[in-house]
């Protein structure tokens, strides 16, 4: 979406094809900048199942938009597709999160170029898939997500519903995938809660209608624990949550790719506290712009964390220019959306030309 959003308009036109319309903002969004959506549910009805449209349906809609390329932002839903046959289209499939046995395991012979957001999956594919492999840097929009002034700060908070005062952890995060490793956060709060009672917790992040089955047992935890939940959150809106925040924590497994909530907190000065998953520490150096777990158990944790929200101001400042000076530096929105425009071209333009011919020779 925010590719589209800031790509040339007079060399490419994205039209987004997907199962069902997003609920949460991001369709909006998508619509604002001029951009068309095809939704398999609205076209194919209600009753017209996901499996149906990874098996068919979508190659049915791409046949109707006769695209130059198709661009899958994530392995996973390639792989699904695939499984019904190759794709006759212009390929290029972005690596979202990161599972090297995984991710070797997948045919990419039918496709034209792919992107790697992290160094360590950059390395990997350029190896075993030489010459179709980029390396993009996932970007952050700077301008969007900077520090916050005192009097926004406090604003934020109200808005969200939390303490003026006090320490606020952020975390985010599809609520019901594994990988984000809700139940090692709810020991965490726990943990915090007895050592520090005075300390908020903010949760963004939602459950998927096909990984729900915890939702309401979380909703309970979060009322017991007095966390504050928003679970429908426009993209726009995720600026006041790090707008309130002094920390972000994030506790997923090895398989997370280049988290664009960690960018996100690093631009906005928040300081991130994080495991040592695939591609954090290409953008948290331990120390110097936030803090990785050393100890994956849940008592360090808690350490780590309570170190961050204590850090002395001097301190503080330090690790909050650094974050910033890293994501201006190299992870800048601008200079993301310029790599994917040249990748794109670069698969248009060797692409072979259709010429039809006619002759138009009196008979």
């Amino acid at each position: 979406a925010q590719l589209a959003g800031r790509a040339n308009p007079e060399m490419f036109e994205f039209v987004f094809v997907c199962y069902r319309r997003e609920l949460r903002g991001v369709g909006d969004y998508i619509e604002s900048a001029g951009h068309r959506i095809v939704s398999a549910v609205e076209l194919y009805g209600s009753g017209f199942t996901f499996q149906s449209w990874i098996k068919e349906g979508l190659r049915w809609m791409l046949k109707a938009a006769a695209p130059d390329i198709v661009l899958f932002t994530s392995q996973y839903l390639y792989r699904q597709v695939l499984a019904s046959g190759p794709l006759e289209y212009r390929t290029v499939v972005r690596i979202s999160n990161w599972d090297g046995a995984e991710t070797a395991a997948i045919d990419f012979s039918g496709v034209d170029r792919i992107i790697a957001c992290s160094e360590e999956q950059f390395r990997s594919l350029a190896a075993s898939q030489p010459g179709r492999t980029v390396f993009v840097r996932t970007g952050v929009d700077a301008d969007r997500f900077r520090p916050a002034t005192l009097s926004e700060r406090v604003a934020a908070r109200k808005t969200l519903g939390l303490p003026e005062s006090g320490g606020v952890i952020l975390y985010c995060g599809r609520l019901g995938d594994p990988l984000k490793r809700l139940d090692r956060f709810q020991e965490i709060v726990r943990r915090v809660a007895r050592q520090r009672p005075g300390v908020a917790f903010l949760v963004a992040g939602y459950f998927e209608s096909h990984r729900n089955s915890g939702e309401a047992e979380f909703q309970r935890f979060c009322e017991e624990n007095r966390i504050v939940w928003h679970a429908n959150l426009r993209p726009w809106e995720m600026v006041a949550c790090y707008q309130a925040a002094d920390v972000l924590v994030s506790v997923s497994d090895s398989g997370e790719g280049l988290s664009n909530t960690v960018l996100q907190a690093l631009s906005s000065g928040v300081v991130p506290v994080v495991t040592r998953a695939s591609g954090m520490t290409e953008l948290v150096q331990d120390g110097r712009s936030g803090f990785v777990f050393s100890d994956d158990q849940p008592g360090a944790m808690v350490a780590t964390l309570l170190r961050a929200l204590d850090l002395p101001a001097r301190e503080l400042a330090r690790l909050r220019r650094n974050g910033i000076r890293i994501v201006r530096g190299s992870f800048d929105l601008r200079d993301c959306v310029d790599d994917y425009e040249r990748v794109l071209y670069g698969v248009y333009r060797d692409s072979p030309a259709r010429v039809p011919v006619t002759d138009a020779a009196p008979s």
